[in-house]
């Protein structure tokens, strides 16, 4: 078999991936949520347990429905604006194949059967507000559904979080493109399974029309087809880059603190600000809505900066989800300032919004010129495939080595990997021919930068000047490592350790530091106060745990898990891993904690200093298979080699 053949099957394997991933993301998460509801656990910040209704109570011209809960429940106000779901008591499990064949996430789809599901999720319930200091949680609808809806949590004694997987009118636009690309490739009709799975898929779903959208943008990122010519990280170099693209795409790939954010604004400003006559329309896309929002808000401070806010018409549907300064900004008709605003989508050059909009079909003339993809690194090749029903081009900017895209299930033939891992590869970093890689750190200390970049970066990571301007007074800056001595054996939590955070803030806090200064490009002394620190574990009960022992002293202090952290930074980094050793990582969580681009994140948070706090069991744990030896190294190297890594003094 030639190479030729080779990269075919491969590109037809990854297109069979595709078809599927929908429906084994949607019936993943559905069974997950079977499995929660079935055995409830008080640990789940995502699961409320033994609850009961108390009272109405009037909040925001509204009623709210009040349930107190368990106090043995940890933290949940990560459920706040959730839809949750809960368990069936009416279901009773099948017996039979022929009841799986009648069985649908709604009931039976025989009118003879009488099947109830496993779960239920409508009427539709969303937590408005949880207090966890006083045990209560409301729900806020009209007295009228509400006072029937109470009914349906008689006898309920646990509700999980449960969204819907956005995915009918992705499903269709991916199955579209696939079609015309087999046509295109000269295979339409020709491999028995992929069109099968077409055929299945369209019956089912009532967006596909038996259309095909031959779309060479979605063409080029199957084949990888872009190359540019070797670019350096220059917004004006950069734009001109984009500005040659033709149904195609760029990479942007930004390590940690190298203004990846920065580069999309000014991307966005200089081409509807040199549109030279030509009307462009821009959209704006990522995994969250708080990443939209950040990209966006970045954006109209540019111009706001630039004095261009003329040449900008932004829109983002008013929604619940979006931060509030954007409410402020795009949706408040009595601020002056900003006659600039789209109150329209289709008067607007810039649309931000979530993957929801990009999905549909359109033609030419009616696509957006550049739709930029932030947290790339993070975002579905299914979503981007699906993206580009209405895009005639796409800007991707992101970084796989850091936080990944999270599956529900597991994928095969490449199928579930993000935009950008799939384009850069094997890799670390983004080849030079096939997209830019932003190689300059405005954030890391120079002895940070260097394990950093040695680590997940191919030694290409690079640390500005003025990063070795900030500084804590004496020595003190750098990475360092704790080792954290369990007196038992730990899981998930230690007080040990939250022992070690509460020690070492307490001989920071106060301490000289030399910030720099962006207008003076020089230092400004200041000192250490708890706004420079930042707390991150890989658990929320030991972010719970490290809460309680700094709450008396240190109340204002930032803590919170690897993924609350992306795009944030503070002088000083402390990651408190918890687990004692190897064999007590909690079950399909190893992946979790040794991931190369969960400790790559925690510790690049850090400006001047990052302290790792960890057992030295977990540190010398037993791999299992060479991946997770590579895995492990990259923990190792700092508790074991002493160029990169100083133990901290107690």
């Amino acid at each position: 078999m030639t190479e030729v053949d080779n990269e075919l099957s491969e590109r037809l394997l990854l297109l069979i991936g595709l078809l599927e991933f929908n429906r084994k993301e949607e019936s993943f998460q559905y069974m997950e949520r079977v499995l929660k509801l079935a055995e409830p656990d008080f640990r789940d910040v995502y699961t409320i347990k033994n609850f009961k209704f108390v009272e109405k109570r009037n909040l925001e011209d509204k009623i709210g429905y009040v349930f107190q809960y368990d106090s043995r429940n940890v933290d949940m106000t990560r459920l706040v604006g959730k839809a949750v779901c809960w368990k069936n008591p009416d279901y009773e499990p099948p017996t039979s194949e022929s009841d799986f064949n009648t069985y649908s996430d709604e009931g039976s789809n025989d009118a003879n059967e009488q099947s109830e599901p496993p779960i239920k999720r409508k009427p539709s319930l969303t937590i408005h507000s949880i207090n966890h200091a006083k045990q209560e949680f409301v729900i806020i609808k009209d007295a009228q559904s509400m006072e029937i809806e109470l009914n349906y949590l008689i006898g309920v004694d646990a509700l999980t979080e449960f969204t819907k997987f956005p995915s009918d009118k992705h499903q269709a636009s991916v199955e579209r493109i696939i079609n015309a690309y087999l046509d295109n490739i000269g295979l339409a009709g020709q491999d028995d399974y992929l069109n099968a799975l077409i055929e299945n898929s369209e019956e089912a779903n009532e967006h596909s029309h038996n259309a095909a959208d031959h779309n060479e943008l979605a063409f080029s990122i199957i084949e990888k087809s872009s190359h540019i010519q070797e670019t350096d990280g220059d917004i004006e170099e950069i734009v001109k880059r984009i500005r040659k693209l033709k149904n195609s795409y760029l990479a942007i790939q930004g390590p940690p603190g190298t203004g990846k954010t920065y580069t999309g604004a000014h991307i966005v400003h200089r081409l509807l600000s040199e549109s030279l006559g030509n009307a462009l329309k821009i959209g704006i896309t990522a995994q969250s809505n708080s990443a939209i929002d950040n990209l966006l808000m970045k954006v109209i401070g540019v111009f706001e900066e630039k004095k261009d806010l003329s040449l900008l018409r932004a829109y983002k549907k008013k929604g619940g989800k979006n931060h509030p300064e954007v409410d402020r900004l795009l949706l408040d008709t009595d601020y002056d300032a900003l006659r600039w605003n789209a109150p329209r989508k289709r008067d607007a050059n810039l649309v931000a919004a979530t993957s929801w909009e990009f999905v549909n079909m359109r033609e030419d003339e009616e696509k957006f010129d550049y739709l930029i993809i932030d947290e790339a690194g993070q975002f579905s090749l299914f979503d981007t495939i699906a993206c580009c029903a209405s895009a005639k081009n796409i800007i991707f900017l992101g970084d796989p080595q850091q936080l990944p895209q999270v599956t529900q299930a597991s994928h095969h033939f490449g199928a579930g990997k993000s935009a950008l891992e799939y384009l850069i590869g094997e890799k670390s970093v983004i080849d030079s021919d096939k997209g830019i890689l932003l190689e300059t750190t405005y954030r890391l200390r120079p002895e940070i930068c260097d394990y950093i970049s040695s680590q997940f970066y191919e030694d290409e990571l690079n640390s500005e000047d003025r990063c070795a301007e900030r500084a804590i007074a004496g020595e003190r800056n750098g990475l360092f490592w704790v080792d954290a001595k369990h007196v038992e054996e730990c899981v998930n939590q230690s007080s040990e350790e939250a022992a070690i955070v509460k020690q070492i803030v307490s001989s920071l806090v106060g301490e000289k530091i030399y910030k720099y200064d962006e207008k003076t490009c020089g230092q400004v002394p200041t000192n250490l106060q708890e706004e420079d620190f930042v707390i991150v574990t890989p658990y929320n009960a030991q972010r719970l745990l490290i809460l309680g022992a700094l709450r008396d002293q240190f109340s204002e202090i930032k803590v919170g898990t690897v993924d609350d952290f992306q795009g944030r930074e503070a002088p000083v980094v402390i990651y408190s891993m918890a687990t004692t050793s190897g064999d007590l990582v909690p079950p399909g969580r190893g992946d979790f904690i040794f991931k190369p681009n969960r400790l790559n994140v925690a510790v690049s948070r850090a400006q001047c200093l990052a302290i790792v706090i960890a057992n030295r069991e977990l540190v010398e744990a037993h791999a299992t298979n060479i991946r997770e030896m590579e895995d492990m190294n990259h923990l190792c190297r700092i508790f074991e080699d002493e160029k990169i890594a100083q133990e901290w003094p107690l």
